[in-house]
């Protein structure tokens, strides 16, 4: 019998289990890079503007880095374990921000809401009345969040769900959020980091200066079946999670998620090689093991799961997962991983002779 507390407690060991993406590192030393690049810039003008004692000088301008990949690929927890990480520093001064994460609302749909967000973000108080404020100003708000900014030593402001910035079919709106992010960046406040799906690329090219201010991306996407070490890399996130889940009690036993070829490509399959995807999965699975009062998934489980997430998307969620259990697994990759098996049993044959 799955009691409540028991399932709560399944689902909590569940949520705690946190695997690296093989992204991590690369996100890790790109934010270290940005954030260097940009105090070394900031300390240059402000080394300037001493020099002419405070007088108004042009400033050089900062940079964007998007880390874009589809829902689901993990990208959101990637970037809050890095900044975790980096906040935990100890030579940190009490009040020193060097990298603020601000989470974008579908409501922040212009200039002057994405300045909220940031003040909020830093805490103040003043992003309520801003965004009722009569006399509004985005250069004179533009100013004091560089106050702020210099004051809580922040280099990098992280745009985490970047993507709701954008109203499909409202190109004005588009325009003006980019050339809000613009102004942030070659104001010299700080550089930013967009977090966000494919869509981030109508906003990039909705100003040209912008889309000049862009270092190279970090690409979340899809684990391909096709390379050796792409698909190494997501059946590796598959057998350390199911792993994980027998380690920490929230399964009695193990699903079998690898045993055969065919289970492989089921589950590739669902998940089209992005292995947030599987998580999802394996959690609304395991509510329906739990309602049923079984501490263990079973295929059936997976099968029902993909099926109601999909027709969740059909409501509006947006996402929608490929049905190996309706439409059967794909032949490619089910070839594919054919012929990686034979051959591994080819070579542990020669070995043994």
């Amino acid at each position: 019998m799955i009691s409540r507390a028991e399932r709560r407690r399944r689902l909590d060991a569940f949520d705690s289990i946190v695997i690296p993406h093989p992204r991590m590192n690369e996100v890790e030393n790109r934010i270290l890079d940005l954030i260097d690049d940009t105090h070394a810039r900031i300390a240059k003008d402000e080394k300037r503007q001493a020099q002419v004692k405070g007088r108004s000088l042009p400033v050089d301008h900062l940079w964007v880095l998007p880390i874009i990949g589809p829902s689901g690929a993990t990208k959101s927890k990637t970037i809050s374990t890095v900044i975790e990480r980096l906040l935990a520093d100890k030579s940190l001064g009490d009040r020193d921000v060097p990298v603020l994460h601000a989470t974008i609302r579908t409501s922040t749909r212009n200039p002057r809401a994405l300045q909220a967000q940031i003040l909020e973000a830093y805490g103040d108080n003043s992003s309520t009345v801003l965004l009722n404020a009569r006399d509004y100003s985005e250069t004179r708000v533009n100013a004091d969040i560089r106050a702020i900014a210099r004051d809580r030593k922040t280099s990098i402001v992280v745009f985490d769900e970047a993507h709701n910035m954008i109203i499909n079919g409202a190109e004005k709106s588009t325009v003006a959020m980019a050339k809000s992010m613009k102004s942030l960046v070659n104001d010299g406040i700080f550089s930013i980091v967009c977090v966000g799906t494919n869509e981030l690329a109508q906003l990039f090219a909705a100003d040209k200066e912008l889309a000049g201010r862009l270092v190279d991306t970090v690409d979340f996407g899809a684990f391909s079946i096709k390379e050796r070490e792409e698909r190494d890399y997501f059946f590796n996130f598959v057998g350390l999670l199911e792993d994980e889940m027998r380690l920490k009690g929230v399964i009695d036993k193990e699903i079998g998620l690898l045993d055969t070829v065919e289970n492989r490509a089921c589950v590739y399959d669902f998940a089209s090689g992005v292995i947030g995807s599987v998580s999802r999965i394996m959690k609304t699975a395991l509510d329906r093991a739990f309602a049923n009062d079984r501490g263990f998934v079973k295929w059936d489980d997976i099968e029902r799961s993909i099926q109601a997430r999909n027709r969740a998307s059909k409501a509006g969620d947006g996402v929608t997962y490929y049905d190996p259990f309706l439409k059967g697994v794909k032949r490619d990759t089910l070839r594919i991983l054919a012929e990686e098996e034979a051959e591994m049993s080819r070579r542990n044959a020669a070995a043994a002779s």
